[in-house]
């Protein structure tokens, strides 16, 4: 069984001075992915490791979630292929995990985290929301293996 989170990361502020690499969460989303940790503590979930995109505001998403969670001892990568990317880079950074790890979580940016959501869950949202949470639950043994077709269980938390 394999066990993934898709997170789009929280709110970010505007920024005219930084890149969109170096733009922060704003107060509305810090405040917007602490509603939704309690919300997912009712989940059975507790990640292996989180993949985040090289930006800022992923990482501060990412610790935020960690704090909340208590996930404090959770390794958190940076994979530069997740940042204003194509969808095939989350699916890619899926195939490419370590059929070792089981749980597995994600905090990407939008058009693509909604797409691969889309995708897995053969569904058609148009835009998720930041700090939206995807859970899934599939039954393969390998990562490379995960599709539609062998979705045990779905489910969406949003602020």
């Amino acid at each position: 069984m394999k066990k993934l989170l898709l997170i789009r990361h929280a709110n970010a502020v505007d920024s005219f001075t930084k890149s969109d690499f170096e733009r922060e969460l704003s107060e509305k989303g810090k405040n917007e992915i602490k509603a939704v940790c309690s919300k997912l503590k009712n989940c059975d979930f507790f990640p292996d490791i989180i993949l985040v995109s090289s930006a800022k505001r992923t990482l501060q998403t990412a610790k935020i979630l960690a704090k909340n969670l208590s996930w404090d001892s959770i390794e958190i990568l940076k994979n530069e292929d997740l940042y204003n990317s194509e969808f095939k880079n989350i699916l890619k950074a899926l195939n490419n995990t370590p059929n070792e790890i089981n749980n597995l979580a994600i905090i990407a940016h939008n058009p693509a985290i909604t797409e691969v959501v889309n995708i897995l869950n053969n569904s058609n949202f148009s835009n998720l929301p930041t700090s939206t949470i995807a859970y899934f639950e599939f039954n393969a043994e390998k990562w490379s293996l995960i599709e539609f077709k062998n979705l045990v269980s779905f489910k969406m938390f949003s602020p």
